[in-house]
């Protein structure tokens, strides 16, 4: 039994010492002894989001559990990609979950020929280092192309960004793959919204309510990864396989 988990941090186990093992999605495969497959990464976009549960559909997962993000994640291109001819209008080669660098530093050993970087604005714009650290782990750029870079996805945010605009655009893709989740008659769990999906009425509503999801949420000071202490994941790991039962999954 293959369980696919989706979504940004609060849906990543932890590489804590301390904390490995404590996600509500480990302790679900480790008491039901599923496999637990790991799509979910901190730092994604609610696009890269999208990027994982269509993987884990067509990786034939048997269960996924997936959950949203914020709307104030972006994807942007880590090398010269915009200007292949097979990005443009002849065609455009299908982007995965692999294209998509991993920002989290615990992982950042997964080398690969990665294209595009995913996270928050505020941890790329807030602190230049973190831009820098980025561009130069991930490719090889001059520093005067890297501060050109910088400057042009700074001026975009400060003067072409509009984060209503981007939360409608979210939601569209999000509402879009879940429409590909029905269909794929795969069964799931949707265990917490931080977008908004209003007008979805073809899923389920989350197990985890807008406490967790309110800007006002403040994760606990022994909370890693996942914002939440190991008491909430296992009040998670409950809920979820509530859930689960009601879906008709039988569970030991």
């Amino acid at each position: 039994m293959k369980i696919a988990v989706c979504g940004d941090s609060w849906m990543s186990p932890s590489f804590d010492k301390d904390f490995i093992g404590t996600h509500f999605a480990e302790l679900l495969c480790k008491e039901q002894d599923w496999q637990l497959e790991y799509y979910a990464r901190p730092g994604a976009s609610n696009g890269f989001i999208c990027l994982q549960i269509e993987q884990a559909i067509k990786d034939k997962c048997n269960i996924i559990l997936f959950g949203t993000t914020t709307y104030n994640r972006i994807e942007y291109a880590l090398n010269g990609s915009n200007s292949d001819p097979a990005h443009q209008w002849e065609g455009c080669k299908e982007i995965n979950i692999t294209h998509v660098a991993p920002p989290s530093l615990t992982i950042r050993h997964e080398k690969n020929n990665y294209e595009l970087i995913s996270d928050n604005l505020m941890n790329i714009l807030g602190y230049k280092q973190n831009f820098i650290n980025y561009e130069k782990y991930f490719m090889n750029t001059p520093d005067d192309d890297i501060e050109i870079k910088y400057k042009a996805l700074k001026d975009w945010f400060t003067f072409l960004y509009h984060p209503a605009w981007k939360q409608k655009v979210d939601r569209w893709c999000l509402e879009a793959t879940f429409l590909k989740l029905k269909n794929s008659n795969i069964p799931y769990v949707f265990v917490i919204d931080f977008v908004g999906i209003p007008d979805c009425d073809y899923i389920d509503t989350p197990v985890l309510g807008e406490e967790y999801a309110s800007p006002k949420y403040i994760a606990p000071d022994a909370s890693t990864t996942y914002h939440t202490s190991k008491e909430i994941q296992v009040k998670i790991l409950h809920l979820v396989k509530e859930r689960l039962k009601e879906k008709g999954i039988r569970l030991v």
